[in-house]
C-alpha cells in the first residue's frame, strides 16, 4: 500500500465506526421511545387479562389490580417486546391460564412478543416525613417466581 492509501484508511475506518455508532444510538432512541400505540397495546394487554382473571389489589396503587405493562427493548438488535408484571399469583395453573390469555391476544391482534414476569407479592414501602408533611413510597426487593415468553 502506498502512503496515501494508508492515510485514507486511517481516516475512513474511524469515520465508519463513528457513523455506525451514531446510527445505532439513534435507532436505540427510536426503539425505546414509547408512543401512543405502545401505551394503548399495554392497556389492552392488561384489560385482556383482567377480563378473564382475578388479580389481587396493588399495594402501590390501592384500588387497582397488581398488574403492570410497559415496552422493553432487547439490546444488540433492538427487538421490541411488551413486558407484563403480575403480582400475587402463585398458582402455576393460574399463571398458565394468564399466559394462555395473552397468547390468544397476541395471536388475534398480531402484537409484539410478550414477556410475563410473575412475582410472589408486591413489596411497596411507604414513607412519610412528619416535619414537612411529605409522603410517598418505593419498591423494595421483589421475588420473581416465573418468566414466560410468548412469541
Amino acid at each position: 500500500m502506498t502512503k496515501t492509501a494508508k492515510t485514507r484508511w486511517r481516516w475512513t475506518i474511524p469515520a465508519l465506526i463513528g457513523g455506525l455508532a451514531i446510527v445505532y444510538v439513534y435507532a436505540f432512541l427510536v426503539a425505546t421511545t414509547t408512543g401512543d400505540l405502545e401505551l394503548y397495546e399495554c392497556q389492552n394487554l392488561k384489560a385482556a387479562v383482567l377480563a378473564e382473571h382475578s388479580i389481587p389489589d396493588s399495594e402501590s396503587s390501592p384500588g387497582s389490580p397488581a398488574i403492570g405493562c410497559h415496552l422493553e427493548v432487547q439490546l444488540s438488535f433492538l427487538f421490541r417486546y411488551d413486558k407484563v408484571y403480575v403480582y400475587g399469583i402463585a398458582d402455576k395453573n393460574s399463571q398458565d391460564s394468564i399466559a394462555l390469555t395473552l397468547q390468544l391476544f397476541r395471536r388475534r391482534y398480531h402484537s409484539r412478543k410478550i414477556l410475563i414476569q410473575f412475582f410472589e407479592n408486591e413489596n411497596w414501602k411507604t414513607w412519610s416525613n412528619p416535619d414537612t408533611g411529605a409522603h410517598g413510597g418505593e419498591r423494595g426487593p421483589e421475588i420473581s417466581t416465573r418468566l414466560i415468553w410468548i412469541r
